[in-house]
């Protein structure tokens, strides 16, 4: 049964060697061990409010030239609730390593699987509370999701079996990620932990405390460092093994929740304004400006400006060179990173967006919406910029 409307019939997926690039909504973020390595983030709006929680640990392909994004960009999917989607907000997103399934965790309590070649939905898999984040593994057997009551669960997707539960947290599961060769799931969580799970033998490895409200984790991509992030305006970073704090960054202006790792070398974040008392338009309300970075927290460039509301989430694209943000200005924006153009506007009617995530093969974006719609966009040209 067909359930999704397909308005061009284009290849999905290319499959490549992998990069790593996590997209996740946390805060403020740092170069690991890799100069290539880089970061974009982002805030959303206080937690008492309906925000995204989202931490994917992505297996990206090679970096292919970035597609002409300005023109012959069109909507290739709409998933609605009719459709046989969520019926509550979308609140984490992200895409197999091939690119030929999108996986998708609501406050439905429900993640879904989307086979993109056959436009079908795969896989509907129930768990028992809102899902805040999901995760999945780098060869894309298993799915992790973060629950409102503290709950991590684990699920085979192809056979829809649950695997196990991880108990242990005691307040909301608000990050999930994946370490780069899949052994281990971190997850972080509003009782100002991280736990680190076996996923083989489904046992917690190891548990580390902080001083903040955890928003946001990545693995480096030589899976030797952990960084987190949270609403005590800090970027920490661990040694998950030892539970060791490496390094602290900040506190910045306020609490940073969005994320993303890029390959090549910026970073960009997007402070939360909402704390002082100031227009979001005025210098201290900079929750709707992103500004790059470089590793060692010098800015790059011109601040990326443009939306009107919380930058909710972003992603940069496999190359590194275009990032997408989502915002509760109901618009999704492309830019050009190393210019700081904005390269297109999607304007979304009456739907925030609350997740976005880039295709590992580079040439379409899926966004979820605070209405539970999916969509994706794809360019019809792959035109080379380098």
């Amino acid at each position: 049964m067909r359930l999704l409307h397909l308005i061009n019939r284009l290849p999905v997926a290319i499959t490549r060697p992998c990069l790593i690039l996590c997209a996740i909504a946390g805060a403020f973020a740092i170069e690991f061990t890799l100069k290539s390595q880089a970061t974009a983030v982002a805030a959303q709006p206080a937690l008492n409010q309906t925000t995204p929680s989202h931490s994917t640990v992505h297996n990206v392909a090679t970096a292919l030239p970035d597609p002409s994004w300005a023109a012959n960009t069109v909507t290739l999917l709409t998933i609605t609730a009719q459709q046989g989607g969520h019926t509550l907000p979308v609140r984490s997103i992200a895409f197999s390593q091939t690119g030929n399934y999108l996986v998708t965790g609501s406050a439905d309590k429900t993640v879904k699987i989307w086979d993109l070649s056959a436009q079908t939905l795969a896989k509907t898999l129930t768990d028992a509370n809102q899902i805040n984040a999901i995760a999945v593994s780098p060869d894309s057997r298993l799915v992790a999701s973060g629950r409102l009551d503290g709950v991590v669960s684990l699920w085979d997707w192809q056979t829809g079996n649950l695997i196990t539960r991880f108990s242990g947290h005691t307040d909301i599961v608000k990050t999930v990620a994946f370490s780069p060769d899949g052994q281990v799931l971190a997850s972080g969580s509003g009782d100002k932990t991280i736990r680190l799970w076996d996923v083989q033998h489904k046992t917690l490895l190891r548990e580390i405390t902080t001083d903040q409200w955890i928003e946001s984790l990545a693995f480096s991509s030589d899976g030797q460092t952990l960084v987190t992030t949270g609403v005590g305006r800090q970027v920490q970073l661990w040694n998950w093994r030892t539970g060791r704090l490496i390094r602290t960054l900040g506190p910045y202006v306020s609490t940073i929740y969005a994320i993303a790792l890029s390959p090549n070398g910026e970073i960009a974040f997007s402070p939360d304004g909402s704390s002082t008392p100031t227009n979001p338009s005025s210098n201290g309300g900079q929750h709707n400006t992103i500004q790059l970075l470089n590793g060692q927290g010098r800015s790059i460039g011109r601040p990326l400006r443009g939306h009107q509301d919380y930058i909710t989430s972003l992603a940069f694209s496999p190359s590194g060179r275009t990032l997408v943000t989502g915002s509760w200005d109901h618009t999704i924006r492309l830019w050009n990173v190393q210019t700081g153009e904005l390269i297109r506007t999607f304007m979304e009617n009456d739907r925030r967006i609350l997740s976005v995530a880039f295709n590992p093969d580079g040439r379409s974006f899926a966004v979820g919406s605070g209405d539970g719609t999916i969509k994706i966009f794809m360019s019809t040209e792959f035109r080379g910029d380098r």
